[in-house]
């Protein structure tokens, strides 16, 4: 159903602005995304679209051409004035659209098949070193990511932004401890740390055929409490001299090697 709205003060223009918030986010379990291509990303994938908001008919006529359009139909279209999009949009210069999309959801049982390689981040903050990975791990097939406790929320627009649509295409389990590494540890699992200490040097190293690359902070590296786990370490050579790399660098030289090159 289409309507026009022109208020900021209209109720349903109201909760959706408050999806700024990861705090509101989680309650829905839903979060925004902007810009014809992302939706039509995200439609590609079959995310659950809740509410669509358009500035410009035009743009709704461009979306009309994508063959995954008929997943619209019956979700609340919001043709909305300049000022609202201006309010609703997170990047400098709108670009039209906003989707508020659904929450992938991923059954942790996903990772306790018998082989595969996934990818943990420990406390990762930064928003685009966060979106970059996940990019990554997509670009490189990684069967799955899972994001520690202390990492941005993966659904704030700066991350979002970063992935590049890679958002609907990597499976991601969120909010997880590290009873959860203990856990695939326990069933088999081999761990990975990017880490200086007695550590091997890439590349050369072949992981096992159910592994799982721990990627610390950028301020201070793989926890105490995972490195208390049994592990491989693994370093990557830095001829310059350099003390160490950008995590989302990091991720990606890692995850060429052992799954790039294979």
């Amino acid at each position: 159903m289409i309507s026009k709205i022109s208020s900021l003060t209209n109720n349903k223009i109201k909760e959706l602005r408050k999806l700024k918030d990861k705090k509101y986010r989680n309650i829905t379990e839903t979060f925004l995304i902007e810009g014809v291509r992302f939706i039509d990303e995200a439609m590609r994938q079959s995310a659950k679209i809740h509410c669509l908001i358009v500035e410009d008919e035009k743009l709704l006529e461009d979306l009309k051409e994508f063959k995954e359009y008929d997943q619209l139909q019956g979700i609340d279209i919001l043709m909305v004035s300049s000022e609202i999009m201006k309010e609703m949009s997170q990047t400098v210069s709108p670009q039209g659209m906003i989707a508020q999309v659904g929450f992938p959801h991923l059954d942790p049982l996903t990772f306790k098949q018998d082989q595969g390689l996934w990818l943990y981040l420990d406390e990762i903050r930064d928003p685009g070193n966060l979106g970059t990975i996940i990019r990554t791990a997509h670009a490189f097939a990684v069967d799955g990511v899972i994001l520690s406790k202390g990492c941005a929320d993966p659904y704030q627009d700066k991350v979002l932004r970063s992935t590049m649509g890679s958002i609907f295409k990597t499976p991601l389990l969120i909010h997880q401890s590290i009873d959860f590494l203990t856990e695939q540890v326990e069933a088999g699992t081999s761990l990975y740390l990017a880490d200086l200490e007695n550590a091997q040097q890439l590349p050369g190293i072949k992981p096992d055929a159910k592994s799982l690359v721990v990627i610390g902070s950028e301020a201070h590296g793989v926890s105490e409490a995972i490195r208390a786990l049994p592990h491989h370490s693994v370093m990557i050579p830095m001829l310059g001299g350099a003390e160490s790399l950008n995590a989302a660098v990091a991720a990606a030289l890692v995850l060429y090697e052992f799954k790039g090159r294979g």
